[in-house]
C-alpha cells in the first residue's frame, strides 16, 4: 500500500461499506480489472463474504477476489447475483476467510428456467422492480418537503 501513488483508479479493498472503495491510485503496474464484474471480500473489517457490483475499471488489494462472468451479464443481473452471494456472508469471518478452494466450492442458488439454466430475465426484472420501488419511495419522500 505504501508504494501506491495517488491517481484516478479506484482501489477496492475488503471493506464492509462504500462498495469496498478504499482510495484512488495511479497506474503503477498493478493488475487492473475492467468494470461490470463482481468483487468478493475474502476477509476484512467484518466484510468477509460480501460481494459488490463494480461498474468501473479498478485495482484490487490482496484481500479481494474478482468474479468475472464467462458470459455477458448486465448490471441488474450482476446485482442479483451479488445479493445472492452476500446473503451467505455469515459463513465467513477472520477465523474462516475465503480462499481459492473455498470460493470454488462455494455454492449459491439462482432461479432457473425449465431447461435448468439460470433465469437471467427473472433476475434482471426482479432487480429492476426493486430499483423502481426505491425510486418511487425517494420521489414520494422528497415531494413531502
Amino acid at each position: 500500500m505504501a508504494k501506491l501513488n495517488d491517481g484516478d483508479i479506484p482501489l477496492v479493498s475488503a471493506k464492509k461499506c462504500d462498495n469496498g472503495y478504499k482510495c484512488f491510485v495511479g497506474d503503477n503496474g498493478k493488475r487492473l480489472f475492467e468494470g461490470n464484474i463482481i468483487t468478493l471480500n475474502n476477509d476484512g473489517d467484518g466484510g468477509a463474504g460480501l460481494a459488490y457490483y463494480q461498474p468501473y475499471k479498478m485495482a484490487l488489494d490482496s484481500h479481494v477476489t474478482a468474479l468475472i462472468p464467462k458470459v455477458y451479464l448486465n448490471y441488474y443481473t450482476l446485482c442479483f447475483v451479488t445479493m445472492c452471494i452476500s446473503k451467505q456472508r455469515e459463513k465467513f469471518g477472520h477465523g474462516y476467510s475465503l480462499n481459492n478452494g473455498r470460493i470454488k466450492a462455494f455454492k449459491f442458488m439462482l432461479p432457473i428456467n425449465a431447461d435448468n439454466t439460470p433465469d437471467w430475465s427473472y433476475m434482471e426484472n426482479y432487480m429492476r422492480n426493486i430499483e423502481n420501488e426505491q425510486i418511487l419511495l425517494y420521489l414520494n419522500t422528497i415531494n413531502r418537503y
